[in-house]
């Protein structure tokens, strides 16, 4: 679950976070919800992945996996 994270996160060097996590993967969650988590725990989705410390990437792969994300994957 959190590497599939990461590769999202991570997946075009120059996108914002907003547009990784919103187009790069099936979460398995609403787009507004995506937003809703990143907001929640206090993440600029403007920002690029790269800009977060590791804390802050599991606390949002955390986060959405505490909201369903993730659990129709096998």
């Amino acid at each position: 679950m959190f590497l599939e994270f990461i590769r999202t996160a991570f997946m075009a060097r120059r996108k914002t976070l907003r547009n990784n996590l919103l187009s790069g993967s099936d979460f398995g969650l609403a787009k507004s919800k995506i937003l809703d988590v990143v907001a929640d725990i206090g993440v600029d989705a403007g920002l690029r992945a790269e800009e977060l410390d590791i804390s802050m990437l599991i606390e949002l792969s955390n986060a959405l996996f505490s909201e369903g994300a993730f659990c129709s994957k096998k």
